[in-house]
């Protein structure tokens, strides 16, 4: 295999792995806590193959030049670095607020003129084309009554009482408090713009 192929079948491994890490939520979400071993098996598994096939071509040589030779495992320790010290749920709630924002917006509309209903307990299954708004399709109604709405779409929903972070629209002028999260104790919340926050809360 030509040197050439090999860096772009560690540039494909890289890929798949950051792509996993950004949508950890939504795989969360597909697959629940206890089938998620099933693609985190297969990514490891991918993984510890490519790190023996790096291994494998430094000491084979049969690839010209030094630097060249450590390129693979280069590759390889820096996705494992990014992989696990760098956060990705921050700047992709920054992203998915800046693109999703109108959307969800007309999901806040639709919920204060009773045009979405909830499930008796706050939760709302969105319809298809609103899906994307949340990583797992639901948002958690946490008020909407004459005096304000607080609407909560999903950025990681765990389960139970585990840590969750959510976007939270409120109609208040202050930040989400635990009151407003119905007694959900907050750990961070950062403001990402007018009415709306990133509330992370267990």
């Amino acid at each position: 295999m030509s040197f050439k192929k090999i860096i772009i079948l560690f540039s494909i491994w890289g890929a798949a792995i950051l792509l996993f890490k950004w949508f950890y939520s939504e795989m969360y979400s597909l697959f629940t806590p206890f089938l998620l071993f099933l693609p985190i098996g297969v990514l490891l598994g991918w993984s510890i193959a490519f790190l023996v096939w790096a291994i494998v071509i430094i000491y084979d040589r049969k690839v010209t030049g030094r630097l060249r030779l450590f390129l693979p495992l280069i590759i390889f320790i820096i996705i494992s670095f990014i992989y696990v010290f760098a956060s990705f749920e921050f700047p992709k709630v920054k992203l998915e607020y800046m693109l999703y924002t109108e959307k969800r917006v007309e999901v806040v509309h639709a919920i204060q003129n009773n045009e979405l209903a909830d499930d008796g307990i706050g939760n709302v299954k969105l319809p298809q084309e609103y899906n994307r708004l949340s990583c797992d399709g639901n948002v958690h109604i946490y008020q909407n009554d004459e005096q304000g709405i607080v609407i909560g779409f999903w950025a990681f929903r765990g389960l139970l009482m585990n840590p969750s972070q959510t976007v939270v629209y409120t109609s208040y002028d202050t930040p989400p408090t635990k009151e407003t999260m119905h007694g959900r104790t907050i750990y961070d919340c950062e403001k990402l713009g007018d009415h709306w926050y990133y509330v992370g809360a267990y």
